[in-house]
């Protein structure tokens, strides 16, 4: 699993309707569209389906060995009551070991995902002035994009312009930055890291602010750690402290 989500127990039961069709189909198509609008429930729905396919297939596979152990046994008939509570068995465990990891996964991402939330907000970008020069203008149009939330369009200007400017700070950061508001953290850390290891760069300290929340995201705590202490943001300290008390 991607993601170890809570799922409470009155989602869980609706879950399993939906994947078993005991929905009516007005049901069915009224969650169909709480999960189109809801990633979170989407998500939690899809590690569900994996987990019963799994079981499905855990037992299934285990039925066919002792099926054919039975069909080859002098005596089948007697081998039956074992296999049957062996299976069984075998099925309740897994589920048991699943709920396990699914716990520690859950309590893991749910810390991280938490502390993202409380912490992340998109860089508000620079003021532009859409200057007459031809770098200044599409550097500063790109901006105006950014700053409308228009990410994408942003994030292909800038990588555009950087193949002109290469290793240049301004552009490698605010890259990073409409990469991470894209919700791309691999990509923004492939921007910010050369920004954050160069000495006299401007935003060398919003680098290690942002490089430490995209490791957050991506659950490696040792390294947002690393970046967030290093941060003079207003809540470096804070989120640090919080990480060590995890």
């Amino acid at each position: 699993m991607n993601y170890g989500r809570n799922i409470s127990p009155e989602e869980l039961e609706e879950a399993e309707r939906y994947l078993d069709n005991r929905m009516t189909a007005g049901e069915a198509e009224a969650f169909a569209a709480r999960m189109e609008r809801d990633e979170m429930l989407r998500q939690k729905v899809h590690e569900l389906k994996l987990t019963i396919l799994g079981i499905r297939e855990e037992v299934l596979g285990h039925r066919l060995k002792e099926y054919h152990k039975e069909v080859l046994s002098p005596a089948g008939k007697s081998n039956t009551s074992r296999t049957f509570f062996g299976r069984w068995a075998l099925a309740a465990s897994l589920i048991m070991l699943i709920s396990v990891s699914g716990v520690w996964l859950t309590e893991k991402f749910d810390k991280a995902g938490s502390l993202y939330s409380k912490y992340y907000q998109p860089d508000p970008g620079l003021m532009t002035l859409m200057s007459t020069g031809n770098m200044d203008y599409d550097f500063e149009k790109a901006m105006v994009e950014y700053k409308n939330g228009e990410y994408e369009k942003a994030l292909r200007a800038w990588t555009e312009l950087l193949k002109a400017k290469t290793g240049n700070d301004t552009l490698l950061y605010f890259s990073g930055a409409a990469a991470q508001a894209e919700g791309n953290e691999d990509a923004a850390i492939n921007f910010l890291i050369p920004v954050a290891r160069k000495q006299n760069s401007i935003f060398k300290n919003e680098a290690y602010w942002y490089l430490g929340l995209c490791y957050l995201k991506n659950g490696d705590k040792e390294k947002a750690l690393k970046y967030i202490e290093q941060s003079e943001q207003p809540h470096s300290r804070e989120l640090a402290e919080e990480l060590r008390r995890d």
